[in-house]
């Protein structure tokens, strides 16, 4: 049988701190990105900015995050955002996952550029989940960009396939190849079978040897 995992106990064994930030829907958008820039410089600046940190930021620049006037402003307010924290966090021990809505296509774009992995999720509906192929699935998730190493052009990994899978079951999140490589054993046993050839023959005209 499995064993639910005590998630408060195992976090005391681990000595793991954690700390909150929840935005105000009612404020600016710049307002709760400048308080969460705070509160990140002041947590780096403690003493559990030794061990490292993972930072999870949720739908980020979407309406809980607030409000803003125009989207000249929205683009420049998320684009500064993302320029110091990734100044804020480079050199440290911090791991930063951030998932966003959908966001217009050029500043979508733009905003990659201050990513190291980059993925899409896709979840399947209704019409989607009519497909035999996907009706095992959940959903897609596609890799879109992977880092380099140092300033050489070698990726930092080479996956067979850069289209992904998943599903949940129960409390398991599943991730797998969408496009599996084919089956080799069928060859393998076909090979082991006897095969026919078929040969041809000139009919014998003459015995007489050619004359060049």
């Amino acid at each position: 049988m499995s064993k639910l995992m005590d998630v408060q106990s195992h976090m005391k064994e681990k000595n793991v701190n954690i700390k909150h930030f929840g935005p105000d829907m009612r404020e600016r958008l710049s307002t709760n990105l400048e308080g969460l820039l705070t509160s990140l410089r002041q947590f780096s600046l403690s003493k559990a900015s030794k061990n490292v940190h993972r930072i999870v930021l949720n739908c980020l620049c979407s309406q809980l995050w607030g409000y803003s006037s125009n989207a000249h402003d929205f683009n420049q307010t998320v684009l500064k955002f993302f320029a110091v924290l990734r100044l804020l966090v480079q050199g440290t021990l911090g791991i930063v996952l951030i998932t966003l809505p959908e966001l217009d296509p050029g500043l979508l774009s733009r905003v990659r550029h201050y990513g190291d992995y980059v993925f899409t999720v896709h979840g399947f509906d209704g019409i989607s989940s009519m497909n035999p192929l996907y009706e095992e699935y959940n959903g897609l998730l596609d890799v879109i960009q992977l880092p380099w190493l140092g300033g050489s052009l070698d990726l930092v990994a080479r996956p067979a396939t850069s289209q992904w899978a998943f599903k949940v079951k129960r409390r398991q999140f599943l991730v797998e190849h969408l496009h599996l490589p084919p089956c080799l054993s069928d060859t393998a046993s076909r090979s082991t079978m006897p095969e026919s050839i078929l040969s041809g023959s000139q009919p014998k005209l003459s015995e007489k040897p050619a004359d060049f």
